[in-house]
């Protein structure tokens, strides 16, 4: 009869502990359903953010393209006009025909515009990629990883343009005064351009083609993140409602056992008959 009280103690503390855990697995469905959603929305909108940030970042580098393309034919027109003077160098007239005052003008400013444009782009650019590292950084998002410093070597590289075109510029007016060997010098002052604006076109590409694989892999993430989610809820769903069924299963037979300690204790009771 010792071990009765200490028994019922131990029933009542089982059924205690079960209902916590029964709440808390309750609590643990219900906040899996409500932080899952939620989680989905974020990571869709977040998602979406980079894909817009990746098609402006695309759209912009394509209007450096343009900038750039028309650079590239102003100095290739400027090659072929020192071609012709080569075979004539000494005809003055031809000279200021074919470059007359003002001539070399047509490409400082088609340079000007390009490196504005650059210039708005490049900082579109930066804040893209700045971007993609910080979601990369997230767990379980695995992003292609853009080279930052491409930008920084490109910035160089216009840099190194605008140096050649003030060059050129220089070489125009020597050829203008009939200066020796000047034609040589403007032909080797436009193939330097031109290979700075082939490598710009290069590092542009390469830039465009990283950044546009960053966007399909967000469109991608976009349509398996929401799955794993969902099932990872599934999965805590029934692992939650499996301790749910043990804790009800353990309090059932705890409360079985504390109401038939409590109906022997009544029976044993002995019953006292009152005179009237």
């Amino acid at each position: 009869m010792s071990n009765k009280p200490s028994s019922r103690i131990f029933a009542g503390l089982t059924v205690f502990l079960c209902a916590i855990v029964l709440l808390i697995s309750l609590a643990g469905i219900v906040g899996a359903w409500v932080g899952g959603r939620a989680l989905i929305d974020a990571s869709l909108q977040l998602l979406d953010g980079i894909d817009r940030t990746a098609e402006t970042a695309h759209v912009a580098i394509g209007r450096v393209n343009t900038g750039l393309t028309q650079v590239n034919a102003e100095v290739s027109s400027l090659e072929a006009t020192t071609a012709q003077l080569s075979q004539n160098v000494n005809d003055k007239g031809l000279v200021l025909t074919l470059l007359p005052q003002g001539r070399e003008d047509a490409l400082s400013a088609k340079v000007q515009q390009f490196m504005e444009e650059f210039n708005r782009v490049r900082e579109v650019v930066v804040s893209t990629i700045d971007l993609y590292r910080a979601v990369d950084a997230l767990p379980f998002v695995n992003l292609p990883k853009p080279q930052g410093e491409a930008m920084q070597k490109i910035t160089g590289l216009v840099s190194e343009i605008a140096a050649a075109v003030k060059e050129i510029d220089a070489r125009i007016v020597e050829v203008r005064s009939n200066a020796a060997g000047a034609i040589s010098k403007v032909t080797d002052a436009l193939g330097n351009a031109k290979d700075r604006l082939q490598k710009i076109a290069t590092e542009l590409n390469a830039l465009d083609a990283q950044l546009l694989a960053v966007q399909a892999r967000a469109a991608e993430l976009k349509q398996t993140i929401p799955v794993a989610i969902t099932v990872a809820m599934i999965l805590i769903t029934l692992l939650a409602a499996w301790v749910a069924y043990t804790q009800i299963v353990v309090m059932r037979g705890a409360w079985r056992k504390l109401r038939a300690r409590s109906n022997s204790l009544d029976a044993a009771i002995p019953s006292v008959d009152v005179a009237g």
